[in-house]
């Protein structure tokens, strides 16, 4: 997730930097970045429990990890729900901009694909 979360922000953030951005589009496309920003610094402590998984193994308690992986999956999963939803209103305002509404179509597909993969393993936890 971290390789794609990377591309569609700088993919943003460049379109947001263009000196020939018109100033509706401008609005639109630094929101959206700030959007994801905003779903980096959020999802970041969920992301550490989930990635140390394989360190917790090690200590033995299986069921301690799993019930950590599952809060943590759990409440990741509430924030995207949180952000898809901030994301379609503005997907919504800004739907007569060409430009800022594909940006904001890729950071909701970058969402979406990311609440899929974590709904997919949630059933294993």
């Amino acid at each position: 997730m971290k390789p794609r979360y990377a591309e569609v922000l700088s993919e943003v953030a460049r379109t947001a930097e263009r000196s020939d951005l018109p100033a509706a589009d401008g609005e639109c496309v630094r929101e959206t970045l700030r959007a994801l920003t905003q779903i980096s610094d959020e999802l970041r402590g969920y992301e550490s429990l989930i990635t140390i998984e394989g360190q917790l193994v090690e200590a033995g308690d299986d069921d301690a990890v799993k019930d950590v992986i599952r809060f943590a999956v759990v409440n990741a999963l509430k924030i995207l729900d949180i952000e898809q939803r901030r994301l379609d209103d503005l997907s919504t305002r800004c739907a007569r901009l060409p430009l800022a509404a594909e940006k904001v179509r890729v950071a909701l597909r970058f969402i979406e694909g990311t609440a899929a993969t974590l709904r997919a393993i949630q059933p294993q936890l």
